[in-house]
C-alpha cells in the first residue's frame, strides 16, 4: 500500500475557498483515479516556519492512499497537472505545492481491525 501526499502552502487570504477547492474537486477526481481513504491535514507551524515564510501563509497536506505505484503514476500523468494549472489559474502567486510518495510499511488502525477478535 502506498500513502501519497501532496503538501500545499497557501496564503492565508484564499484559505477557506482553496480548501474547499481541495476537498470538492481534487479529492473527488483522485478518488475517480483510484486513489482512496484521504485525509486533509494542516500543518502546524512552529516559530522558525513563522519566520522564514511569514505568518499569512499556512500549509495543508492532502494524503491519499494507493493499492499501487501505477494509480499513483496515472494521477500524476493524468490529473496532477491539469489539477496544477487550475490552480494556477484560480489562485496565481498564492498557491505551492510539492508531492511525496511512501510506502506504508505498518498500519496499526488495519492490524487492530485485522485481530479484533483474537485472544490472548
Amino acid at each position: 500500500m502506498i500513502l501519497y501526499n501532496i503538501t500545499f502552502g497557501i496564503d492565508n487570504n484564499i484559505s477557506k475557498p482553496f480548501v474547499d477547492y481541495l476537498i470538492t474537486t481534487i479529492i473527488p477526481a483522485s478518488e475517480n483515479m483510484g486513489l482512496h481513504s484521504h485525509l486533509l491535514t494542516s500543518v502546524r507551524q512552529g516559530e522558525a516556519q513563522e519566520e522564514l515564510y511569514g505568518e499569512n501563509v499556512s500549509s495543508v497536506a492532502l494524503q491519499m492512499r494507493a493499492p499501487s505505484q501505477s494509480v499513483v503514476d496515472s494521477f500524476k500523468a493524468q490529473l496532477l497537472p491539469l489539477l496544477a494549472e487550475d490552480i494556477r489559474k484560480q489562485w496565481p502567486m498564492q498557491v505551492v505545492m510539492f508531492d511525496t510518495t511512501l510506502d506504508i510499511i505498518h498500519d496499526q488502525t488495519r492490524w487492530n481491525a485485522d485481530n479484533s477478535q483474537k485472544t490472548i
